[in-house]
């Protein structure tokens, strides 16, 4: 392991929580993350928080404004408000002496019958038991094999930085799966996948700008997800990110969540300064 360098505990059941400290008021102390909080624990644990203010309902969407980077390792503060009279519109605001996030969560109850989907999976798509494991990776690429560690495996398709001269395609595409299993509790199972579904919120950004990418410069703004589908995320999942446009060093990033059987889960808008 790289000298002062703390990896996340590999059990995420063990950790991805929050604790009621009052009426819709809930405390967490965010896991670290090789010395930083991750910006995915944080919407999760926020995703925990609306629903434990609306018990039964599902997350379909959350809105992140980041205002303030949050310490791993410190207790955080999450005050929940309704938002109007709109039933399941939660506010979740994060604070420790100031605030580090305002959430706008929808917690509903599952309603409908429509359904479509045009996104799909690569057509090609080598299956993740056929890829080297993340340390592997680590070892080839000559990254540290610290950040191989926590609670996802993650398989790469392609390599990390593409050469546009050999036509290699900017997406970034990579096979990820939870290395513990889960307590069987349907707000964590919610709150896991979103998770997932913005793990390594940096991947599409360094993927697309390749040796210009620093990722000490990059600074995410605001994050817009949402849940499609929900399932107990205990497989192989696909995380298609890609980032099509930036100007005046404002990049837009764009995700896609798949089931191992095409079914879209989630999606996810972001944005973020990158220099």
């Amino acid at each position: 392991m790289s000298e002062g360098v703390t990896p996340p505990r590999e059990a995420l059941g063990e950790w991805l929580r929050v604790a009621p400290t009052g009426v819709h008021a809930y405390e967490a102390v965010l896991e670290n993350h090789f010395g930083e909080s991750h910006r995915g624990d944080l919407l999760a644990r926020c995703a925990l928080a609306a629903l434990a203010a609306s018990p039964g309902g599902v997350v379909t969407s959350l809105h992140a404004d980041w205002l303030a980077a949050a310490k791993p390792g410190l207790p955080l503060a999450l005050r929940v408000t309704a938002l109007g009279t709109n039933p399941g519109r939660y506010e979740v605001l994060g604070a420790t002496a100031t605030p580090v996030c305002r959430v706008s969560s929808s917690v509903e109850a599952p309603t409908g019958t429509q359904a479509y989907q045009d996104s799909q999976l690569p057509l090609g798509l080598p299956q993740p038991e056929s890829l080297p494991a993340t340390a592997e990776y680590a070892r080839r690429e000559g990254w540290p094999e610290v950040y191989a560690a926590g609670p996802v495996e993650f398989r790469r398709v392609g390599p990390l930085r593409p050469d546009r001269a050999r036509g290699e395609s900017t997406e970034q595409i990579s096979w990820l799966k939870l290395r513990g299993a889960l307590p069987r509790a349907a707000a964590l199972e919610q709150a896991a996948l979103i998770f997932l579904a913005t793990f390594y919120d940096h991947w599409e950004f360094e993927r697309r700008l390749g040796e210009r990418f620093d990722y000490p410069t990059l600074a995410l703004r605001s994050h817009a997800l949402w849940i499609h589908r929900t399932l107990r995320p205990e497989g192989w999942l696909l995380l298609r990110a890609t980032s099509r446009v930036a100007a005046a060093g404002r990049a837009l990033g764009m995700r896609e969540l798949f089931a191992q059987d095409g079914s879209l889960l989630a999606t996810v808008v972001s944005e973020a300064h990158v220099g």
